[in-house]
This record gives C-alpha cells, structure tokens and sequence, in this order.
C-alpha cells in the first residue's frame, strides 16, 4: 500500500528537519502495540514478520541469535513483538534480516544461518541461499539517504484490505476504528463492515462485498485509511519520510503525510467527494483502463475510438492509464490488444480525471472551502505539475 525509495536530494530545497514536526505529531495519535484483542484472521494468513539482529562481532551476533532460538514461544504477539524491537534498537556492524512464517520457521532459520555463515563471509560474497530463505546479512550504515512515501490511488482495493496487519498491530486497528467512526456519522456505514469479510461468508456474499468496494463512495475512504495506517505504522517502526506523492487519490494520503490535512478532515473529503461521483447523473458513469505503451504511441491510436475516451494518467514511460465512455473505453482496450499491447480495465465506478467527472467540481469545491488547510511541513509534489506545492498557503 505504501513505497519507499530513494529520494535526490538535489531536488529538495526543503530542510531535511521538516520531516522531523509532522512525523512527531502523528505520533501522538499512537498507541504503543497491544495484544489484548483477538485476532481477526487464523494466524497461518498472518504472513509472518522480518525481524534484524545484530552484533558488534560475528560471534556476537551468532550468540544473540541462538539466545533467541531457545527463547522461542508459541504464541500469536511473539514473532510481532520481538520483531517491533529488533526493527527499532539500534543495529551494530554485523546485523542480518530474516522473514519469518512463523516461531518455528524463525528456529529453523537461525539455526541455517549460523552454519552458512560459519563457514564464508556472507557479507561480502552474498548467498543465494540465504536470499531463497528470506535472510539477508547487511552490513549497517551511517549513511541516511532521503525516503520517499508514495501513496497509491483506487484500483489497489481488495476485500479484507490490511485485516491482517489489524490482528496485529493497535496502530493500524485504531485507524480503522476512527475512520469507522467518522464514516457512521457520514453515510450510516461502517468502512470495515463493508471491506473485512466475515467468518462464514458464501461466495456470493464475497463477490457482492467485492462489488460493494468498487463503489467510490466505499473506495476511497477504503484507500485513504489503508494508506494513513500504513504510514503510522512503518512511522511505529522508525521509518519516516523527507519528502512524499501520492498516485490520484493517494494524493490525500500524502497531503495527511505533509500536515497539509489532518486525519479526520482528509476521510470527511474523500467521502465526500465519493458521494458527490455516485450522485452524479449520468446513462454512463465510464470506465478506465491502463495501457502497456507510453502516450505518444496511445494518443494516435485513441483518435480512431468513437465517441470519448483520454488520457487521464501518464504513470511512467510504459504505461499510461485511459479514461472515458464505457462503449469507448472496452473499444480501445479491444485495439490495444489486437496491436499487442497490454491494455486492462481497472476496477473503478466513475471515469475519474476525465471530462466525464467535471460536473461534481463546484458542489465539492463548496466542501473543501470549509477545510482547515494547513502548508505543508513536509515536501509534497503535485500529480498535475510534478512540481513542489507551495511552503505558504495560497
């Protein structure tokens, strides 16, 4: 839901200590990890957890891993828990990264580990191995280079959406509970009635939730609360942002990022603006799709489709996403795919950045006036012009 990269620092003229006043004020939002509640998914989809130890020596390092090996408990908080503690202390010279399933996995690894790396510098000469077990020596750094957080937009949902990370992390359930609450007060709903399944469920009443998050009023708020928890958590285990862009709707997950909106307000708006779509009049709602090819060789081809149908989002060089008439859009895919390019419809309701979507513009506006908009005290680029927003509001 989330990416971290690598960030030039040669395009930032902010000061690397922004990052530092909106990160510190999402974290009194948090609560220290609890596991006082039961969890929501069997602890087999829990997918495991990566864990980092560490040792000023080699021997050191081995003498801490085979403490932990006996030290070992069945339980479900084990893994998370000492997992949130070797993320967040402090990495000596020799360190390495596991991923692991589960208690006994981990026993397993360790113990795989130790002999591999008895017996050759994993360090310098990586194994592959190791890499096909999930473990990693590394070698800690000094070195801080920038991190990007790239917030992603509708089309990424899908039912039971982070209820994993919920079982086991209070940061990312109380994210939902606030957003739940906010939402009730909204449309009369709850965003995890409607996004987690429940235990018993047919395949029909799967496929009619599935159906029910396509609906943007559901989507977005969907995607927004998906992104806000994720970001307080990986901010939880110490990872933090210099400078942060959000892909179409995910722009507002950068914008809570940046201290541009705060939580409650940025829900209040995707709602909003979710509901303001779904009543908008229209015999055709349209349709989107993303495209292999970049926009120069699109475009050509697009002017041979009836009726309408654009580019909305020009995602990198090889793919560009399309929007327009539903009649229109299932048109281009069809071309597209006779010429051998790959050409997919995304699981959306509305023709979103497109003419299609315009009429909603002046009810909405009238709604985000009344937001309390705030400059941002984190670098934040804009999907429109790849440039910077503005330090001062405008």
């Amino acid at each position: 839901h989330l990416i971290a990269q690598e960030y030039d620092p040669s395009k930032n003229d902010f000061k690397q200590e922004t990052a530092k006043t909106i990160c510190c004020k999402q974290e009194k939002e948090m609560t220290d990890i609890k596991t006082d509640y039961k969890l929501m998914v069997p602890v087999e989809k829990l997918q495991g957890d990566m864990l980092i130890f560490s040792g000023d020596t080699k021997q050191e390092l081995f003498n801490n891993l085979n403490e932990v090996a006996r030290s070992i408990k069945q339980e479900n908080s084990f893994l998370t828990l000492l997992a949130y503690k070797t993320h967040t202390e402090k990495h000596k010279k020799f360190a390495v990264s596991i991923n692991a399933e589960n208690p006994d996995k981990l026993k397993e690894k360790i113990a795989f580990f130790i002999k591999t790396a008895n017996g050759a510098d994993v360090w310098s000469d990586p194994s592959l191995y190791l890499k096909m077990k999930g473990i990693y020596p590394f070698n800690p750094t000094t070195d801080k280079p920038k991190v990007c957080f790239m917030f992603p937009g509708q089309g990424a949902q899908y039912v039971d959406m982070m209820k994993d990370l919920a079982s086991k992390y209070r940061i990312v359930r109380d994210t939902f509970a606030q957003a739940d609450k906010i939402l009730k007060e909204i449309i009369g709903s709850t965003l995890t009635d409607t996004l987690w399944s429940k235990e018993g469920e047919t395949k029909e009443e799967y496929k009619k939730r599935e159906e029910a998050i396509k609906q943007t009023q559901i989507t977005q708020p969907a995607i927004l609360t998906c992104n806000v928890a994720m970001m307080r958590l990986l901010y939880q285990f110490g990872l933090k942002p210099d400078v942060t862009m959000g892909h179409s709707l995910g722009e507002y997950g950068a914008a809570v990022a940046s201290g541009i909106l705060n939580f409650e307000d940025a829900i209040k708006a995707v709602t909003i603006r979710g509901s303001v779509m779904s009543n908008i009049e229209l015999e055709d709602t349209g349709k989107m799709a993303a495209v292999s090819a970049s926009v120069e060789t699109i475009e050509p081809e697009l002017a041979k489709i009836s009726g309408y149908v654009a580019v909305a989002n020009k995602n990198c060089p090889t793919q560009t996403v399309i929007a327009g008439e539903s009649k229109s859009v299932e048109d281009a895919v069809a071309l597209f795919n006779s010429l051998g390019i790959q050409a997919v419809e995304i699981p959306v309701s509305h023709a979103f950045h497109s003419k299609m979507v315009a009429p909603v513009m002046p009810s909405y506006r009238k709604f985000l006036d009344t937001l309390d908009v705030k400059a941002p005290t984190l670098p934040i680029t804009s999907n429109v012009s790849a440039d910077f927003f503005p330090t001062e509001i405008e």
